[in-house]
């Protein structure tokens, strides 16, 4: 599903719409929109129960593509460029269950998608109420955010709320970091445009018995290999996976062979997936004819 689809027929599963934090709220004294994300609410692990990861990813990619478009509403409106947004992310309330590393990784692949495929768009990011903890996750993220990423980034302090408005106006700010900005009845946490998290119930996690219903079962012993080959009949075609384990993670990787070329050629490197908790799926579309083979280690 390119982006156009994603922006025009992506149903978002309501699990998504109701626990996965985030919202634009506002703008900063530059015109750049504001996204707020209180990472304190987010349940990782109820919400990797409940959707599969490429749910998650077009969620990402519209959260982007959205602020994107923003972005040109407001140049159109100021007469000048605007091509970045300011991320406020908010730790209250972090705990050491989100130190859960497969929750962990899925969050930082998806903070990867914003930063390798709309680069600059992010122009700064502040944290608040970063927990005792904090340099524990900094040292699980800091390898792969890019410098100029890391640069862009401000831990602010316990007068963050006075900081905050060094930069963006009282009433752009919900009253909950210290603006004036309430939504109705006085909702000082903006729920109307900001989505806090919060426990993913058990009614939302997806029946194993019927996710796998139509998978083949396979089993892969411990240090072993297993390769499927597929055919690609013509240029165009879409190769597709969906897979989930048992137990434990697994290594997950496509190569492939054309027509004219015998050589293999690596068209997504090996990487360990944690299958055991969250289905892994996705597409691509292939170029040329010719030979793919998915292959998987334990």
């Amino acid at each position: 599903m390119g982006v156009d689809e994603i922006l025009v027929n992506f149903e978002e599963p309501e699990v998504l719409k109701k626990y996965f934090i985030g919202g634009m709220c506002g703008y900063d004294k530059l015109g750049l929109p504001i996204r707020i994300e209180p990472f304190g609410g987010l349940d990782m692990r109820g919400i990797m129960k409940s959707v599969k990861k490429t749910d998650l990813e077009k969620v990402v990619i519209r959260n982007c593509e959205e602020l994107a478009q923003e972005c040109k509403y407001q140049s159109e409106i100021h007469q000048r460029r605007i091509d970045g947004f300011t991320l406020i992310f908010d730790m209250t309330n972090f705990n050491k269950k989100m130190l859960w590393k497969p929750g962990l990784n899925l969050y930082i692949h998806n903070a990867e998608i914003l930063q390798n495929n709309y680069p600059g768009l992010q122009k700064r990011m502040f944290i608040v109420n970063a927990p005792a903890i904090f340099p524990i996750l900094w040292k699980v993220a800091k390898p792969i955010i890019n410098k100029d990423v890391r640069k862009k980034i401000k831990v602010l302090g316990r007068d963050y709320k006075q900081e905050l408005l060094k930069y963006i106006d009282k009433d752009q700010l919900p009253a909950y970091l210290g603006g004036s900005m309430t939504g109705p009845n006085g909702d000082q946490l903006c729920l109307h445009k900001i989505c806090h998290g919060g426990e993913v119930p058990s009614e939302y996690f997806i029946d194993e018995a019927i996710q796998t219903k139509y998978m083949e079962v396979i089993t892969v012993n411990a240090g072993n290999e297993l390769k499927i080959e597929c055919k690609i009949p013509s240029p165009g075609s879409v190769l597709s996976w969906s897979f989930k384990t048992e137990e434990n993670s697994i290594g997950f990787g496509i190569t492939m062979k054309t027509m004219t070329d015998t050589r293999e050629r690596v068209v997504m490197a090996r990487s360990k997936v944690d299958s055991h908790i969250l289905e892994q799926d996705g597409s691509i579309v292939c170029e040329k004819e010719g030979k793919c083979e998915y292959y998987t280690s334990c």
